[in-house]
């Protein structure tokens, strides 16, 4: 019955597994004058942040029967002292760590949401601005044509100044124009 449960599961973990290991043994076989392989130096190269899973992973990297049995020995020594002194400071810190990076992120973001809107509105006012000129700007290039005509007319005599006929365009008081009121 157990032959059939252990068939019966999927290979792709083992084979995630075997990879993890591998990057792990190739971390901890590279050649240095000073010895990198602690159980600290292990979590933080790899990016562990759950407690469990890095003693599963280490353990497996100590049992992996491919470091010297010397180094071994002191490797097993230091990761036992490890655990009966400090396991519970390094991680209270290390996960305080990550829980300030994760503040820090999400109040950035927050900054930056706040920023877009504030200037969200403004933008779309100075958009809504220059889209106006635009008009504005093309708005009376063709009306010239019309008030080219109605000063025309008024120089010709058909209209007056006065007449109901016509409106005075004005820009602050100013008058800039006239337009023939149909």
């Amino acid at each position: 019955m157990l032959s059939k449960q252990v068939n019966a599961m999927p290979q792709k973990p083992a084979v995630a597994l075997l990879s993890a290991l591998e990057k792990h043994l190739s971390w901890a076989l590279e050649r240095r004058n000073e010895e990198h392989v602690s159980f600290p130096n292990f979590v933080v190269k790899f990016r562990f942040y759950d407690k469990a899973d890095a003693h599963q992973a280490y353990t497996n990297l100590l049992n992996s029967g491919k470091i010297a049995k010397a180094r071994l020995k002191i490797l097993n020594s230091d990761y036992e002292h490890f655990k009966n002194n400090t396991d519970d400071i390094f991680w209270s810190r290390r996960l305080l760590n990550k829980s300030s990076k994760l503040t820090i992120s999400n109040a950035s973001v927050k900054v930056q949401e706040a920023g877009l809107e504030q200037v969200g509105p403004n933008l779309q006012r100075h958009i809504d601005r220059h889209r106006l000129k635009d008009y504005m700007v093309d708005s009376q290039r063709r009306d010239e044509g019309t008030r080219t005509k109605v000063s025309d007319d008024i120089d010709a005599g058909v209209l007056s100044e006065d007449s109901q006929d016509i409106e005075p365009i004005s820009d602050n008081g100013k008058q800039t124009g006239v337009v023939l009121i149909k």
